[in-house]
């Protein structure tokens, strides 16, 4: 019981460190998920040899390399900072199954993917509230928004056409083939609830872009550039192509390249989510699996 509060203590201060850090500053620095490591480490040899096994270890070892190859992969189509990787394969590699006293009642031995998919739905609430927030301190974000509804009003209008269209379609074949009819219900229940939803995925989608462009993209003269910035755009320099689709920060080297050629360039910054994996730690210790939760499964 001890070793297991050791192993939360480890995971929550070094989160809400790589957290906290992340907010001031939009840089994880690589200490804070190295540490945490060589805690799990020291942690995960002393359990084992208290147990006479080090399954544990070899556990922990072998699902934070598998979060770490899942991590990579959303860090290269720009979803995520390394930093954000690398907190995430640190975490579970220091509570790779659930604690004790977590209030999982169901699934234990799925608990990574119970963990990864309470991250996902953390952070999406998360990464909203964020937006929101940022929105408010740019005003211009709403101004934008309106103008580009109404720029690409026909688009948006075709969009849900076609979409309620195929809707209907797919409503109709069901029918016929499965022989029953129902079709006056379905489409009063496209038009009470699939349209409005429809029309409101398409406006988020579009206040998102709005916002990518508005909020999380700044224009700086390059002697401003630092270390770990990440361009917005794609720059072409005399001997290469500096990609600006991925989120990748920009090496020194780089740097003296853009100064040479560049007077400004426009960087991006996303959203700063590191708090997410202190926040889902603290959901998955009291609340569990968030599927369950949901859908009021017990």
């Amino acid at each position: 019981m001890f070793i297991e509060v050791l192993f939360l203590a480890a995971a929550l201060i070094g989160t809400a460190v790589g957290g906290w850090i992340d907010l001031k500053t939009t840089e994880i620095p690589d200490i804070v998920p190295a540490s945490m490591v060589g805690i799990g480490l020291v942690l995960h040899i002393a359990n084992s040899i208290m147990l006479g096994s080090f399954h544990g270890l070899v556990y922990a070892l072998i699902v934070s390399a598998i979060y770490l190859v899942f991590g990579y992969i959303f860090y290269y189509t720009g979803q995520w900072g390394e930093a954000d990787v690398l907190l995430l394969a640190a975490t579970v590699f220091l509570i790779p199954q659930p604690l004790s006293f977590f209030n999982i009642t169901a699934l234990e031995e799925l608990y990574p993917l119970v963990f990864l998919i309470n991250t996902f739905i953390i952070g999406g609430i998360y990464s909203v509230i964020y937006s929101i927030i940022l929105a408010l301190k740019h005003k211009e974000v709403f101004s934008n928004f309106f103008k580009d509804i109404t720029k690409n009003a026909k688009k948006i209008t075709l969009t849900l056409i076609l979409l309620t269209a195929g809707l209907m379609a797919v409503t109709l074949i069901l029918s016929q083939s499965m022989r029953i009819n129902i079709i006056p219900e379905l489409i009063m229940l496209q038009l009470i609830f699939f349209i409005p939803m429809a029309t409101a995925l398409v406006l988020m989608y579009r206040f998102a872009v709005v916002l990518d462009n508005t909020a999380f993209r700044n224009k700086i003269p390059v002697s401003k550039l630092e270390e770990g910035d990440v361009l917005a755009e794609d720059i072409k320099l005399k001997d290469t192509i500096l990609s600006g689709k991925l989120f990748i920060g920009l090496t020194k080297e780089q740097i003296k390249l853009i100064t040479k050629e560049k007077k400004h360039v426009y960087i991006k910054e996303g959203i700063r989510y590191g708090p997410t994996f202190f926040l889902a730690i603290l959901f998955t210790w009291f609340f569990g699996n968030s599927i369950f939760l949901l859908f009021g499964w017990i």
